[in-house]
């Protein structure tokens, strides 16, 4: 048996700015899966933490791995270390650090291990002595990452951020429920995808107000319902909840909650999208920060359930 391929795929997923066991992070997560395939047609899997320099040493990686027996996979250490250790000097590379070897190798040392328990048809603890035991107790805390604009602030926010970065500020706030742009300036509307996937991670709402509407005629609306149509259906390709209000302060513009559902069809809503808008949606904000209240709360979704004592 021999490795006749590996393939890289790198991916991000999403990162919310809470729960985390240490770190400041940007809203995804990077990480990088390979697939070892061998000549037996038997795919291995392994993975590791994602950059574009991680992605570069294992597509450079690959001329030592391929040709390989998977169940050798010390020689592949081996290999890596000859033609990319420090000392080495590869005509297209720099001698790679002893982190980033590995790195390298631990993706593709998981990955042979996966071949050889697919192959000999037994669990890979097996493969390392066998089974131990059949549960392991651990313990892990979970911290709060938190939640700074970055760069110069590091840990704060800007109270004076305009434009865009406001924007981006306030879409990775968990302390923000709804984020909502001028109707009639339209270069202050900041809601992009980039500004979904952040206000996505952290449960903001894109508020609509219908105000707007009621008041404006001719070009100035139309231009208005279709800057709208693109953000309602921005804010639904990336499941941002959507809280529609009337936005007015006279009584005269004041609407019945189903008469403002109906308007929310003209930017892309179907009924049940517009009633959510009106009740559900706003509905949960009220209830989620009733819970923040509660001196058991701890975050979204986690909560004390019984306190107890260390040993």
């Amino acid at each position: 048996m021999v490795i006749t391929e590996l393939r890289i795929t790198p991916i991000a997923i999403t990162d919310p700015p809470l729960l985390n066991a240490a770190g400041l992070h940007a809203p995804y997560a990077l990480r990088t899966i390979i697939e070892i395939v061998t000549d037996d047609g038997i795919t291995g899997l392994g993975e590791v933490p994602g950059s574009a320099e991680t992605t570069a040493a294992l597509e450079a990686a690959a001329e030592v791995v391929i040709g390989h027996d998977p169940f050798q996979h010390n020689a592949i250490y081996r290999g890596l270390v000859e033609r990319f250790g420090p000392g080495s000097q590869p005509s297209n590379l720099v001698g790679w650090k002893h982190r980033q070897i590995v790195h390298v190798f631990s993706a593709v040392e998981v990955a042979c291990f996966d071949i050889m328990g697919k192959a000999t048809g037994r669990p890979v603890c097996d493969l390392l002595g066998g089974r131990a035991r059949d549960r392991v107790d651990f313990s892990a805390y979970l911290f709060y990452k938190y939640e700074g604009a970055g760069g110069e602030l590091g840990f704060g926010t800007d109270p004076a951020a305009s434009g865009w970065a406001a924007a981006r500020q306030a879409a990775k706030d968990r302390r923000v429920d709804l984020i909502n742009f001028p109707n009639l300036d339209y270069h202050k509307r900041f809601f992009d995808r980039a500004e979904a996937e952040l206000a996505s991670c952290s449960l903001t709402a894109l508020e609509v107000d219908v105000k707007s509407l009621l008041v404006m005629e001719g070009p100035a609306r139309v231009r208005l319902l279709s800057c709208l149509r693109r953000e309602v259906a921005i804010a639904l390709e990336f499941h941002v909840p959507i809280v529609v209000s009337s936005g007015v302060d006279v009584e005269n513009l004041l609407r019945k909650p189903r008469d403002l559902a109906s308007l929310a069809y003209l930017f892309g809503l179907d009924e049940a999208q517009a009633l959510d808008a009106i009740s559900t949606n706003p509905n949960a904000i009220i209830l989620r920060n009733r819970e923040k209240l509660s001196s058991r709360f701890i975050a979204p979704g986690i909560s004390v359930v019984k306190e107890g004592r260390t040993i």
